[in-house]
């Protein structure tokens, strides 16, 4: 594991490293993260905090790699617009909640049909997280 680390590109600080392949993390002064792992297959996923990015993978382990973007907050959701317009289909793994289904709502006004709903694989619980910790 090597790691570089640089200030560019403003206030924004990038950290590349190396696990078997390129990844590419940014946290935004916007308050959200960015994990971008060069897939090139114009896939997103967007998560409501950390946790929930981490379970994701040991959740869903045969679901296809996509770069991951972490809004901390649903707030963060209007100053993620630029990002997400980028990506062919965008995976919501957003609470179950009202605050989680407002932001899903407003991904499809803004996207349409390139936003798909994940948090229907883990109806029952509150989040992915939770979803793990209750399936282990």
């Amino acid at each position: 594991r090597d790691a570089q680390e640089s200030r560019g590109l403003g206030d924004v600080y990038k950290r590349q490293m190396r696990y078997g392949t390129d990844f590419l993390s940014l946290y935004l002064p916007q308050g959200y993260y960015l994990y971008h792992e060069w897939t090139g297959n114009g896939q997103g996923y967007v998560f409501e905090g950390f946790m929930d990015f981490l379970s994701f993978e040991p959740a869903f382990p045969l679901w296809t790699k996509g770069d991951c973007l972490v809004l901390n907050s649903v707030s963060n959701l209007p100053k993620a617009f630029s990002f997400l317009s980028r990506y062919d289909d965008i995976y919501s793994c957003l609470d179950n909640d009202a605050a989680g289904n407002n932001t899903v709502m407003a991904m499809r006004e803004k996207y349409g049909s390139r936003v798909h709903d994940l948090s229907q694989e883990y109806v029952g619980y509150k989040d992915l997280n939770e979803y793990l910790c209750r399936k282990r």
